[in-house]
This record gives structure tokens, C-alpha cells and sequence, in this order.
């Protein structure tokens, strides 16, 4: 996800979401809403590409998380990290550079 601009105040940020497939804008709508003091989301889709595919980042992140993923079996993470925080982790990392 990569932060906008703030529309009509402060309190109103703007995200942009590179999805990997048509699932993803509704599921990261949901992770959104989890957030203490979102209420709502509302999501636009563009389709024209604004930025070119960057293939070698997401492959090199690919396999920094499976060395993760690894280390994270071996060492559960702390009971008081929610869930939704690594799953927002892995949310931002986006298709096109």
C-alpha cells in the first residue's frame, strides 16, 4: 500500500493498493476495516497500468519471506500481535515498482 494524499481533511487518507489478483482490493478492504476508528472504505479501479512490472523485487522479496517464514515456525510471534498485522505486512508489498 502506498499513502496518497489526505482528501477533504485530515482525517480522510487516501491509499493505493497494487493488487495481485481481483481478490485482493476486497481483502485488503476488510484488513482496512479491522483497524481501530476506520468505519468505511471504498475502493476505485484503474485500468490502465501507471507503473511498469518489476518482477526481480517481488522475486528477491518472495525469498526474504520464505527464510522468514522459516525462522517464524521455529519462533511463534507474540500471542498480543494481532494477526492482522502480519497479514497487512505481507499486503504491502506491491506488484509494480
Amino acid at each position: 500500500m502506498f499513502p496518497r494524499r489526505c482528501a477533504q481533511g485530515p482525517r480522510r487518507p487516501r491509499l493505493k493498493v497494487v493488487a495481485r489478483d481481483t481478490a485482493d482490493p476486497h481483502r485488503v478492504s476488510g484488513e482496512l476495516l479491522d483497524v481501530p476508528g476506520v468505519v468505511r472504505t471504498s475502493t476505485v479501479v484503474s485500468l490502465r497500468e501507471e507503473l511498469p512490472p518489476r518482477t526481480r523485487a517481488l522475486i528477491e522479496r518472495a525469498a526474504d519471506r520464505g527464510g522468514e517464514a522459516a525462522r517464524s515456525r521455529r519462533n511463534p510471534p507474540d500471542a498480543a500481535r494481532p494477526v492482522r498485522e502480519a497479514t497487512r505486512a505481507r499486503a504491502e508489498i506491491p506488484l509494480h515498482e
